[in-house]
C-alpha cells in the first residue's frame, strides 16, 4: 500500500486485534498503543484478553474456548529509513503474541491495580513486538486533544466495530458528542 501521509497518526495508534485459540479466531475487537515510561502497551478489553466475563468469570463463547495468544494488526514501513521522509510505503502485517507466560502459564497482561478486573481494561507490553512497526501512542498525540472536555463538545471514536474491513487497514472514526459535563460524574 502506498500510503504517503498517514491522515492521522490516530490512524496508528488505533489497533484491530482478534483474540485466538490456536489458530482459531475467536472475536474482533479494537485497542490502542499507550507509552508509560519507555515501555509501549497494546490496551484493549479485559474480557477481549481473557475471554471471560469480567463480572461472573464465565467463558464468553459457547464452546468455552478462552484465548491463548493476541492477533493484532499493525503497519511495517517498507523502505525509506528516515523519519523526516513525507511519504513511505507501509504494509498492513499481523502479528501474534502469546497470552500467558509459557513457563507459569500466569497471564502476561496488567489489570487496574487496585480493582482489577471489575475495570475492564487490560494492557499487554508489547514493546519489543512493536519496535519495528510504524505505530503511534495515543498518549503521547497532541494538538488536537481539547484543554477541558464538555458537554456538547464533539468527539470521535475510533475503532473496528465490525472488524477489519478488506481493503481499508485503518479505524472506522464515528463522531459524536459528550452527552454529560465530566465534572458531574
Amino acid at each position: 500500500m502506498d500510503h504517503g501521509h498517514f491522515s492521522s497518526p490516530w490512524n496508528s495508534a488505533t489497533v484491530y486485534v482478534e483474540p485466538c485459540f490456536g489458530s482459531q479466531t475467536l472475536s474482533k475487537a479494537s485497542g490502542f498503543f499507550w507509552a508509560h515510561g519507555s515501555r509501549k502497551f497494546l490496551v484493549t478489553n479485559w474480557h477481549v484478553l481473557s475471554g471471560r466475563n469480567a463480572l461472573t468469570r464465565n467463558p464468553m463463547r459457547a464452546d468455552a474456548a478462552i484465548p491463548d495468544g493476541l492477533k493484532f494488526f499493525s503497519y511495517r514501513r517498507v523502505g525509506g529509513s528516515t523519519a523526516q521522509e513525507e511519504s513511505f510505503r507501509v504494509d498492513y502485517v499481523p502479528v501474534l503474541v502469546p497470552l500467558d507466560d509459557a513457563s507459569t502459564g500466569d497471564p502476561q497482561w496488567l489489570e487496574h491495580p487496585s480493582y482489577g478486573r471489575r475495570v475492564d481494561v487490560a494492557a499487554l507490553d508489547v514493546t519489543d513486538i512493536v519496535a519495528d512497526l510504524h505505530h503511534d501512542c495515543a498518549n503521547r498525540l497532541e494538538g488536537d486533544i481539547p484543554k477541558q472536555l464538555k458537554a456538547g463538545q464533539d468527539v470521535f471514536i475510533l475503532g473496528f466495530p465490525f472488524g477489519r474491513i478488506s481493503g481499508a487497514p485503518a479505524p472506522v472514526w464515528k463522531r459524536g458528542s459528550i452527552a454529560l459535563a465530566p465534572t458531574l460524574y
